[in-house]
């Protein structure tokens, strides 16, 4: 098959799966994603607004911005956004170019913006060398915002611009 065509179709099967809700088993984690391990500089955030979380993940130290909305309170489950940044970009580019943190802020959801440790800020998103620590990543921030601060895991959404 032609890697166009492959690529087209990858693309397609990406998007279909990113329009599905999401099956969060908190009881049966995969075998090959292990819970995120946050940083000893790390704290939990428990206030509205802007916070950098470093958390271990894959073996590597990660990071991400995430923005919890003005009026969170703990105990409700809010919907999460993931936000992935395009190639070269960064995590405060995104919260910057999309809005979505004052989106959040309007309409109560929690939004997370990852960012990319490869080279030149890219995601990996194809079989090689970082794909898995990516993916792995992505899901050790979402269940970051589902543990610590009760995301509704049956209400999350992941975006992103180019690359992301």
């Amino acid at each position: 098959m032609p890697k166009k065509c492959l690529f087209v179709l990858l693309t397609f099967s990406l998007l279909i799966m990113a329009c599905q809700p999401l099956q969060v088993d908190l009881a049966a984690p995969a075998a090959t994603i292990s819970a995120p391990t946050p940083s000893a500089s790390a704290s939990v955030p428990i206030g509205s607004g802007d916070h950098q979380v470093s958390v271990q993940s894959a073996g590597i130290q990660r990071e991400f911005l995430l923005h919890i909305p003005i009026g969170y309170q703990k105990g409700v489950h809010y919907p999460l956004v993931v936000a992935l940044h395009g190639r070269g970009g960064t995590s405060a580019e995104m919260a910057e170019y999309t809005g979505f943190s004052n989106k959040a802020d309007q309409e109560g959801f929690i939004v997370i913006y990852p960012q990319a440790v490869w080279e030149n800020r890219t995601w990996m998103v194809v079989s090689g060398a970082g794909s898995l620590e990516d993916l792995t990543f992505v899901w050790d921030a979402i269940t970051y915002a589902i543990d610590t601060l009760g995301a509704d895991s049956e209400r999350v959404c992941v975006t992103g611009f180019s690359n992301g």
